[in-house]
């Protein structure tokens, strides 16, 4: 039984070491100059022109896998969370926003968290604040109403 394995085994890889002749030939292509005028290799196609540049900015501040849909009612934004109440300069040349959200009404400097929201400006003379939503990667700009 051995033997009969060892002349197996030889013989595969006598197979593996030593390939089967090729039968035929292949055809050799027809240099370029015998080719027909309409079947020459010619001129590769044109590339196609650049895609115009588009502001991908947006895709870097936002969460990538949660869906939120647009607000299709009016009055159902984040803006109409939040209500900017009063504005006052602080000892230091800064400012404070007293701002009420559906949790409490509090007084935030600018750089604050709260929420899901972050103080990011204060302008006393037109009476606007910005913020930036982490939940949305947006900003908003409320204003005292009068």
């Amino acid at each position: 039984m051995l033997i009969i394995m060892l002349l197996f085994l030889g013989y595969r890889v006598y197979r593996v070491v030593v390939p089967k002749p090729i039968l035929f030939e292949p055809i050799p292509p027809l240099p370029v100059s015998q080719l027909p005028a309409d079947k020459g290799p010619g001129n590769p196609p044109l590339r196609p022109p650049p895609k115009p540049a588009e502001d991908w900015s947006d895709l870097k501040n936002r969460e990538m896998f949660t869906y939120k849909p647009g607000v299709t009612e009016i009055g159902k934004g984040p803006e109409n969370e939040l209500k900017l109440l009063n504005i006052v300069q602080t000892p230091d040349a800064g400012y404070r926003a007293r701002i009420k959200t559906k949790a409490a009404t509090k007084w935030y400097s600018v750089g604050d968290p709260f929420e899901s929201y972050q103080l990011d400006s204060v302008d006393p003379e037109t009476k606007c604040a910005d913020i930036w939503s982490t939940e949305d990667s947006n900003n908003l700009t409320i204003c005292i109403d009068d």
